[in-house]
């Protein structure tokens, strides 16, 4: 796939083509987090399911988002190692704390392992706060909505031009 915006629609259209062992997408975003004195503004990416494990990421602490985390409507987040390291002081005890982001309490699921670089056309930045990528309703259906990146793996014994041929 290209580093064009995609839009959820086509997303969901690609995860179900057989060229594909999976299909994942992100989008950049930021959020503000608050502490004991003022709003820091954060570099943020929303991922999709298996974003991490297509792409060979492991925690450095704690663990990565599970299916549940999409689905059970709890805020949770997977902190960066760069700002685990900058915000709360390298501090282990993070993991399973609460964080304000966006005024929304976020449980800390994990802390990302520092040599964890996603694609730049994923990301384009430095992410300190990882998150669950939730579709709303209007997101699933509307085609002109385009903010996604999205990165395809192929399927064993499928090749590149087989793939282009079905998307």
């Amino acid at each position: 796939f290209d580093n064009g915006a995609h839009n959820f629609p086509s997303f969901n259209a690609w995860r179900a083509l057989t060229s594909f062992e999976s299909v994942v997408a992100a989008r950049d975003s930021e959020v503000d987090y608050v502490s004991t004195g003022f709003p820091e503004r954060l570099p943020a990416a929303l991922v999709s399911e298996d974003f991490f494990r297509v792409l060979g990421a492991a925690p450095h602490l704690g663990r990565l988002f599970t299916p549940s985390d999409y689905t059970s409507g709890a805020a949770t987040t997977v902190v960066g190692y760069g700002a685990w390291l900058r915000l709360w002081g390298a501090d282990p005890s993070l993991v399973g704390r609460t964080i304000s982001l966006d005024g929304t309490p976020t449980v800390v699921v994990g802390v990302m392992g520092d040599e964890f670089s996603p694609p730049e056309i994923e990301t384009g930045h430095r992410v300190d706060a990882w998150l669950p990528l939730v579709a709303t309703q209007d997101e699933r259906i509307n085609h002109g909505f385009r903010a996604l990146g999205v990165i395809g793996r192929l399927a064993s014994g499928t090749s590149l031009e087989t793939a282009q041929a079905e998307v």
